[in-house]
């Protein structure tokens, strides 16, 4: 099995993400709770714990999707991946709910830049996350 290519990943995460409306304040037609009752599932983009953008599951409230809230604290570690992953954090199911936590410092990742440019590097702490970057700037350190 062959690994992804940076360009490969970024095409597909944005592909998918294209599927979900960006978390907003107000109700709009691009919402995708707009059409549907309290209680429907949700997805919205986002970023991760990690920093990297993601699809968030949540559920809709008052016409807006709320994102369901992951708590902190894997004790099993991360599946092994073929090739570099996306950012540096992963979930779990522990007690029958959804955790995440952070792979180990120094592991592979891709982090996306914008758009249009990924950076493979290592995970790397700072502060209380783990975070894929080439350096931890005061920004990354604040959780901005």
């Amino acid at each position: 099995m062959h690994a992804m290519r940076p360009a490969a990943i970024l095409k597909a995460v944005f592909l998918s993400m294209g599927l979900f409306a960006v978390q907003t304040n107000s109700a709009t037609a691009k919402d995708p709770c707009f059409y549907y009752s309290d209680g429907h599932p949700c997805k919205v983009r986002d970023l991760g714990y990690d920093g990297e953008p993601t699809a968030k599951n949540g559920h809709c409230v008052s016409n807006k999707c709320v994102v369901d809230e992951i708590l902190y604290g894997c004790t099993a570690r991360p599946r092994p991946t073929v090739g570099s992953k996306i950012g540096c954090a992963y979930t779990c199911w522990k007690n029958h709910k959804l955790h995440y936590d952070y792979r180990e410092v120094g592991q592979p990742c891709v982090h996306i830049v914008n758009s249009y440019s990924t950076v493979t590097t290592t995970c790397k702490q700072a502060g209380k996350r783990v975070l894929c970057r080439e350096n931890i700037t005061n920004a990354d350190l604040l959780g901005c």
